[in-house]
């Protein structure tokens, strides 16, 4: 008898506990739905693109057109290869440059973007820098200091190479005087 009346006490307890729980969980009052980003060149899009995003993905983030600055073969993946893109919405605005591997985002960096991270060195730097810029226009578009050779003579100009690395990514630039004259990515 005891049974025949535990087993509908069970089931009714049950679905009651299942039934009163089963509303809460958040309040929507309360829990703040994740923030929808707004297309474009702006600090907030720029820190919400992660690694392994592909290029379409920060084309939708970023809505701005992209310019090819850089392309190697990465020896460490032959069937891959390293890009390195530019995005820009208006001329002397924000910058967002990116560092694909294949088709997945490796590495990113912004100028002229305010209230966007700083990045460390990286391909990034490699493909900002150009011929006939001074040492410091070179530092300042790779963000750190380069590591200085031993003076040499260069059509009778003192000429030095600075070297820049961060683990896997190693690059040169040769100055004769105080203008780039070469640069050479070391390695990837």
């Amino acid at each position: 008898m005891k049974k025949k009346i535990l087993i509908p006490l069970l089931a009714v307890v049950t679905v009651t506990l299942l039934l009163t729980n089963c509303g809460k969980g958040e309040d929507p009052a309360v829990s703040t739905p994740p923030k929808e980003l707004k297309p474009g060149i702006a600090a907030e899009n720029y820190e919400s693109l992660q690694n392994d995003m592909s290029y379409d993905e920060i084309k939708t983030i970023l809505a701005a057109d992209s310019e090819v600055l850089f392309e190697a073969d990465n020896s460490a993946a032959p069937d891959s290869k390293w890009t390195v893109y530019k995005w820009t919405q208006k001329e002397d605005g924000p910058v967002v440059y990116t560092v694909l591997l294949g088709d997945k985002l490796s590495a990113k960096a912004a100028e002229n973007l305010e209230g966007a991270s700083e990045p460390e060195i990286s391909l990034i730097g490699y493909a900002r820098i150009d011929t006939g810029m001074t040492y410091n226009e070179a530092k300042s578009a790779v963000g750190a200091e380069g590591k200085q050779s031993e003076p040499y003579i260069v059509n009778k100009k003192e000429s030095f190479t600075y070297t820049w690395e961060n683990g896997s990514v190693r690059f040169s630039a040769m100055f004769v005087g105080d203008s780039l004259f070469s640069k050479e990515l070391i390695s990837l």
